[in-house]
């Protein structure tokens, strides 16, 4: 019994094949310049530079380690604002008060020329989330980000000239036959 419902699985009647979706190993693509196509260039990118981060005062060690440690979670803020405002520049600077604990205690923006509270608030809720080792004191840091805008997308290659003839037709351009640096 269960050969028989094996091979009626097995060996499909052509009602049955119209019946049944495409899928990736039975799918002809109707398009043939589809596939060919290439991806498209991703979006450019901006730069943020860490500059790092500088203790001011207190007993605390280690601490542009802690900041260096989170600045992927500062660039994910960064290139989430700059898809969205590609001339998102300058320089944010912010003093991290440090408890003895080690958590945050305050952030506080001292410098601010990139004018995005989107971004600000992303960078400082971030960095709240923290935690530097214990200490004998309460510590502050300053840390300063730089960010800078991608370059502009390279202009593409010049085509070559082409002339039509007189019945319209384009004719190819002739390589030069003679001149300097040509030999015969």
């Amino acid at each position: 019994m269960w050969l028989a419902v094996l091979l009626m699985t097995l060996v499909a009647s052509p009602a049955d094949a119209k019946r049944r979706k495409p899928t990736a190993t039975n799918q002809v693509p109707t398009d043939p310049s589809a596939a060919a196509a290439p991806a498209p260039p991703p979006p450019p990118k901006g730069r943020m530079e860490l500059e790092g981060a500088e203790l001011i005062s207190g007993p605390l060690t280690g601490v542009d380690g802690v900041v260096r440690g989170q600045k992927g979670t500062m660039e994910t803020c960064y290139q989430r604002e700059f898809a969205k405002d590609s001339r998102l520049q300058g320089v944010f600077v912010f003093d991290l008060t440090i408890a003895r604990s080690g958590r945050v205690k305050d952030i506080e923006p001292t410098k601010d020329s990139v004018k995005s509270e989107a971004l600000a608030g992303c960078i400082l809720g971030a960095m709240r989330r923290v935690r530097f080792a214990k200490a004998n004191g309460e510590s502050i840091a300053r840390v300063r980000i730089v960010f800078v805008p991608a370059p502009p997308p390279p202009a593409p290659p010049a085509a070559p000239l082409q002339a039509k003839t007189s019945n319209g037709a384009i004719s190819r351009p002739v390589p030069p036959t003679s001149g300097p640096g040509l030999r015969r």
